[in-house]
């Protein structure tokens, strides 16, 4: 039964008592109407307000229990309290929207923080891609410049052009501020400045360095290590450097090795104070290492093609190299309309001489003269050992009558010459003379040989003649 089918019952027993207790008067008549009285308005208390409070109640747990998510309570069976229970359904309405926005902004908090957890998980991943593409380029431009240096330092063989291109490339790519190339000479005890970058007008202060007071050249080549000063001005060890050629900054020294033999050192100069980066220390260690090979290379080159123009006894250029020089020499004086002269020479009497001392001595004197004619020639002139006891002198620019007594000189000089027999001072010295033919492009030589020709036939008139003494072509007279 509802609450508003009850309260007319309630009311009629609540009546009823009253009516009685007013007919009683007094006495249990009364008592009873009173109990009567008492327990309609007991009931009625209990259906209008207490049941339908205890409802709200239960509902009011399930909302917080959350059971209940939207409360519904019938007017009918809330009575008296309809109005409250309207409000409390629509403060559970409004606690119910606020419930799901709180769910919906736990969603979306969670779903924010999952977005800057993946965030910043990609962030990290985009910081180690920028810094692997960051050293993947450094080592790419490091590759591409150790292939390019090994290019051009291979694209030579000649010593001079090799230094030149390292000393360009480690001042202009590798941006070094100064720069020097040492390589050590036959003195294993000295070192020679062949190539700088940025001292320039210093390179021939530099140009020759003793181990005994450079203390970096003497301790990088002993100990075959690089060595880097970060601070020349507080290491004793650059006080040298620091001193003579203000040198300042930081210096980086590396050996050059080849072949296992330390064949020079590279000094590396920049003016601030520990300015080489360790990544930079490892790349022109391995510039250096390149550098080494092309020196190396050039070296021996130098050297074999030294060997395969020159004379091995005399030291003077051979038949091949005196062919070559005579073909320059002969177009550059038909180009130019100057004359050009040779001196064929020959030692007098040397088979006799060989026989009496033995070859041996020969060869000995047959250098000491080929040496004392060089000092007599010009710095233009070239002199050859034609074959044998022969020598030929190649004279550009020079007349007949001044080959004639460059000739002479040659002769005076040569028999003038006593050489100590190499068996003793109890031995008598050892004298030799020479006939000397000259010939000049000036008296109708039609070509090369046809000058040489003349030469000879001068030289076989001298010998004729009596030998040590210089006869001159005669044709053109």
């Amino acid at each position: 039964m509802t609450p508003s089918r009850l309260i007319l019952p309630v009311i009629s027993v609540a009546a009823a008592g009253f009516l009685a207790v007013s007919l009683a008067g007094g006495g249990w008549p009364a008592v009873a109407a009173g109990v009567l009285t008492v327990a309609g308005l007991t009931i009625l208390h209990v259906v209008l307000v207490v049941r339908p409070m205890r409802r709200i109640l239960r509902l009011a747990e399930r909302c917080l229990a959350g059971e209940e998510l939207l409360p519904r309570l019938d007017p009918a069976r809330t009575g008296a309290l309809a109005p409250v229970a309207q409000a409390f359904g629509r403060l559970a309405g409004r606690i119910n929207e606020l419930k799901v926005d709180v769910v919906d902004a736990g969603r979306e908090l969670e779903w924010t923080q999952e977005e800057l957890a993946l965030k910043e998980t990609l962030e990290k991943k985009n910081r180690i891609i920028e810094e692997t593409n960051l050293q993947l380029e450094s080592r790419i431009r490091e590759l591409s410049l150790l292939f390019s240096a090994s290019r051009l330092f291979s694209s030579s063989l000649r010593l001079d052009e090799v230094l030149g291109n390292l000393c360009r490339m480690v001042g202009q790519t590798l941006s070094i501020d100064r720069f020097v190339v040492y390589l050590r000479e036959d003195d294993p005890q000295t070192f020679t400045a062949r190539g700088s970058f940025g001292l320039e007008g210093n390179l021939e202060e530099l140009a020759r360095s003793s181990l005994q007071q450079a203390e970096i050249l003497r301790t990088v080549s002993r100990d075959r290590r690089s060595i880097y000063i970060r601070d020349l001005t507080k290491d004793p060890r650059s006080r040298y450097l620091h001193e003579r050629y203000s040198l300042s900054g930081c210096l980086l020294a590396i050996p050059v090795t080849a072949a296992g033999e330390v064949i020079g050192v590279m000094y590396f100069n920049r003016p601030e104070v520990d300015a080489f980066r360790i990544d930079e220390l490892s790349l022109l260690q391995v510039v250096s290492n390149i550098a080494a090979i092309a020196i190396r290379n050039a070296s021996l080159y130098e050297i074999t093609e030294e060997l395969s123009v020159l004379d091995p006894l005399t030291g003077l250029l051979n038949r091949r190299a005196l062919n070559r020089v005579l073909d320059e020499e002969w177009e550059r004086a038909r180009r130019f309309e100057t004359s050009l002269a040779v001196l064929m020479i020959d030692v007098d009497r040397f088979k006799q001489f060989n026989d009496e001392h033995g070859h041996a001595v020969g060869d000995l004197v047959l250098k000491a003269t080929a040496g004392g004619l060089g000092e007599e020639l010009r710095k233009v002139d070239k002199l050859g050992r034609f074959g044998g006891e022969e020598f030929l002198a190649v004279l550009p620019r020079t007349d007949r009558e001044q080959a004639r007594a460059v000739a002479e000189k040659l002769r005076q000089r040569v028999a003038s010459t006593t050489h100590l027999h190499p068996g003793g001072e109890d031995r008598a010295p050892l004298h030799i003379t020479l006939s000397i033919g000259v010939a000049c492009s000036s008296q109708g030589a039609t070509s090369i040989q046809d000058l040489l020709d003349m030469a000879d036939h001068a030289l076989l008139a001298a010998k004729h003649a009596g030998r040590d003494r210089v006869e001159v072509s005669p044709r053109g007279t």
